[in-house]
């Protein structure tokens, strides 16, 4: 019963539309977490946190992943002919665990993600992933330069922390997952202990910026924060860099240093003082945790029902194989029940890019 308020009070404030629109909002896509099944056995053998299913199952897609979505996707079309399409939030790039090694452990180096994938897989697999992109298939946007904290792995690297070192050796980043320092975390990017970090941080997403760029040809228009505790003046800071739209939550709860807080009230549509429009997804589907079909159509329905768009929440976990074949296999059967089920109940419905969906509230 308070799950279905809280659904319904997310979906209250905003502009309605009055068209029934589904938005896919996938983050992870491009980032390292687990190499391979060889290093996920090691890490056990010897006592490394396994904390959740992203350190476990998480990884570069390989060709089998994205082939397999492709599959899915491709069945599917609404009534305007458009296939489901994945905003797949991109990291666009990752360490370059070989170089770092090869210097001793000296220096931060990195390299594009569609170095890695290719690097980690038998054949081209970025060709596949870009494939997938001119298939309307996939559609990125940014999910930061890459997802882990930079300064907090420079500072392991000269504490010559020894987790630290074998993750560079393994050339994976699971099993730093439970480092965390004050306010930071090691996941969370763009998290801070002190204002005065934030001229590295905004260094570090013009980079990344310039990176997605480089592969993609064009400037992101839409980003969400690894970790989501990127204050409101980075906001502001990739408004200045063309990013006109920002993943936040209803309430969040921001550190303003010096353990004092303030409160930042978002909605679906908000519109930010020199600062982009602020979207608020209302939909999860996580079928790795249980979060699946009937929870998300539900969400759905609350959704069109107020007259929002539904942008559904997922991450590339759920869809991934390098680990685990099954994890994908059941991942995807449940994606392709879900987005039959949608088109049956709401044969309307249309399929959309995010930034397309948000350009329209």
């Amino acid at each position: 019963m308070v799950v279905s308020i809280k659904n319904y009070l997310k979906n209250i404030p905003g502009k309605g539309i009055n068209r029934k629109v589904i938005a896919f909002a996938v983050d992870d896509y491009g980032n390292i977490r687990q190499n391979d099944w060889t290093s996920l056995q090691y890490m056990e053998r010897h006592g490394f946190e396994i904390q959740n299913h992203f350190d476990r199952l998480d990884g570069l897609s390989t060709s089998d992943d994205l082939n397999a979505l492709f599959d899915v996707l491709s069945k599917h079309r609404d009534h305007n002919a458009i296939p489901p399409v994945f905003t797949v939030f991109t990291n666009p790039q990752n360490l370059n665990f070989e170089k770092i090694v090869s210097d001793g452990y000296s220096s931060v180096e990195y390299e594009d993600f569609t170095e890695s994938m290719n690097k980690y897989s038998q054949v081209d697999t970025a060709d596949i992933f870009m494939n997938g992109i001119e298939a309307k298939y996939l559609y990125p946007e940014y999910h930061g330069r890459t997802h882990f904290h930079e300064g907090m792995f420079v500072s392991n690297l000269l504490k010559k922390d020894t987790q630290t070192f074998w993750c560079l050796d393994h050339q994976c980043y699971t099993g730093l997952t439970n480092h965390s320092n004050n306010h930071q975390s090691y996941l969370s990017t763009y998290s801070y202990n002190d204002k005065k970090e934030f001229e590295s941080l905004k260094i570090h997403l013009n980079e990344g910026i310039l990176a997605f760029e480089r592969i993609f040809g064009r400037r992101p228009l839409h980003f969400t924060s690894p970790g989501q505790l990127t204050h409101e003046e980075l906001h502001r800071y990739l408004f200045e860099q063309g990013v006109l739209y920002i993943d936040t939550t209803p309430i969040k709860r921001q550190f303003e240093g010096n353990n004092k807080y303030s409160l930042v009230i978002s909605w679906l549509g908000k519109k930010n003082k020199n600062g982009p429009t602020a979207i608020v997804r209302n939909c999860i589907f996580e079928p790795m945790y249980g979060i699946d079909v009937g929870h998300t159509l539900n969400q759905i329905k609350i959704a069109f029902a107020l007259n929002k768009p539904a942008i559904i929440s997922t991450h590339r976990v759920n869809f991934c194989g390098r680990i685990d074949e099954n994890n994908r296999k059941q991942g995807l059967k449940k994606l392709d029940v879900l987005i039959s089920s949608i088109l049956k109940k709401w044969p309307d419905v249309e399929f959309m890019p995010t930034t397309q969906m948000a350009a329209l509230i």
